[in-house]
């Protein structure tokens, strides 16, 4: 009896993993198991004056929270914002911890940002190569934000913007100077940083100015839950079988 009631726990432990994977949006074009990422602009605002990148990593989590289904946060799933700090140097490039690959959503749930990461970013301060599917341009509740500012200090190749002064100014977060910014109504490099509109906004470390920024899920399916199905399902026929030598 212990016996039949430690199977039934890891059954129903198993079959909870199972179902938790589809808490968050999946994707109308893709198949169950498919990889892919879900992105959204903050719908809450704050300021760039933090060096830490890890307050900003809570913020965005704290905003995904807000829509805990969709966002998956109720599971567990984890969210990055896509902004750089020089000191201590994270690019955003790294602490969005994109697969190559994987396509990258907005969470209408059918609306494609990028086919993979290497979309998103581009060589020089030109960034002529950037053409991303469509603009990241919806809040973490699937609503069009249009076309306004958001926070990133990352220049168009996805590393820290250090330039405060010259031809493509633009400073990381946390920094002294005019923060590095994108526009969420863009497709070319300007969805993360915007070369024509620095000297026109007031984020100084004296003056801090509120904008939302980019949140980025961790790859998802959960890969927990993906695996704890396998481990289930191996579980389930290991049963089977010694069911049927026992009979």
């Amino acid at each position: 009896m212990k016996r039949l009631i430690i199977n039934f726990t890891i059954v129903v432990f198993t079959m909870s993993a199972i179902g938790s994977a589809d808490a968050a949006i999946m994707p109308a074009d893709l198949n169950p198991g498919d990889p892919y990422y879900l992105a959204f602009v903050t719908q809450g605002t704050r300021d760039a004056v933090s060096g830490d990148i890890t307050d900003y990593n809570q913020f965005v989590n704290d905003q995904a929270g807000l829509n805990p289904v969709d966002t998956g946060t109720d599971i567990g799933v984890q969210w990055f914002v896509m902004g750089s700090t020089a000191t201590p140097l994270v690019d955003a490039i790294d602490n969005a911890n994109l697969v190559p690959g994987v396509p990258i959503y907005l969470m209408d749930g059918t609306t494609r940002v990028a086919e993979s990461v290497n979309q998103l970013f581009g060589c020089c301060e030109a960034g002529s190569d950037i053409a991303i599917t469509n603009p990241l341009n919806q809040d973490q509740f699937g609503n069009s934000v249009g076309d306004i500012r958001v926070w990133t200090g990352t220049g168009q190749d996805g590393l820290t913007n250090d330039a405060k002064t010259g031809t493509i100014p633009g400073a990381a977060l946390g920094e002294e100077g005019l923060i590095a910014f994108g526009l969420s109504g863009q497709s070319n490099q300007a969805w993360i940083y915007n070369s024509d509109a620095f000297i026109r906004d007031g984020g100084t470390i004296g003056n801090p100015v509120e904008h939302p920024f980019y949140a980025f899920s961790e790859l998802l399916p959960e890969p927990s839950s993906g695996l704890l199905l396998g481990l289930g399902g191996a579980w389930l026929f290991s049963l089977g079988r010694r069911r049927t030598r026992s009979s």
